[in-house]
């Protein structure tokens, strides 16, 4: 739900499968858009980014103990 809000994505809601309709609600429903491919590589940018950052912290954390 983070990487939806930090994407401004709107993600599960109604779907159909082989079966049925899920009427679940959207995820994340104010925002500006629904989920596409293209946004694989934005996520996977923005999960780089966050695991970079966190690295730096432990080293930083590592210094200082």
């Amino acid at each position: 739900m983070a990487g939806a809000l930090a994407l401004a994505l709107a993600l599960a809601g109604p779907r159909r499968y082989a079966e049925h309709m899920a009427e679940d609600p959207f995820l994340n429903a104010e925002a500006t858009r629904q989920a596409v491919p293209d946004d694989i590589g934005r996520a996977l940018n923005l999960y780089t980014a966050a695991c970079v950052i966190e690295a730096a912290a432990y080293a930083a954390l590592a210094l200082v103990v």
